[in-house]
């Protein structure tokens, strides 16, 4: 099996982390009621600036006309409002993700 994996990293103020983390709640939630969805997890970058915060968001769908289909949505659209608020940068990237052994083509 080929899953599509979006990995979004996102840059904020460190004032604007909680309301990002909040706004991700919905998010999060929207996303595992979405057909197609496999997982979801968040981590914190490291950074040396101390004012502000990265956060990488990385989700699995079972393929990418799942994951199209939510990205596009209105739904998700609503659900993201806030993250579009807060962050200062952004950046989205499309991978597959193969079994163990699986040939890359």
């Amino acid at each position: 099996m080929t899953a599509l994996r979006a990995t979004l990293t996102m840059t904020v103020a460190r004032r604007d982390a909680a309301r990002l983390l909040e706004g991700l709640r919905a998010v999060f939630t929207l996303a595992a009621q979405s057909p197609g969805f496999l997982q979801q997890r968040i981590t914190r970058a490291v950074s040396a600036d101390p004012d502000m915060r990265t956060f990488v968001v990385i989700s699995d769908w079972a393929d990418e006309g799942c994951f199209h289909a939510f990205e596009r949505s209105r739904k998700q659209d609503a659900a993201t409002a806030v993250l579009r608020a807060v962050r200062t940068s952004n950046d989205m990237r499309l991978s597959t993700v193969n079994e163990p052994g699986q040939v890359i083509a």
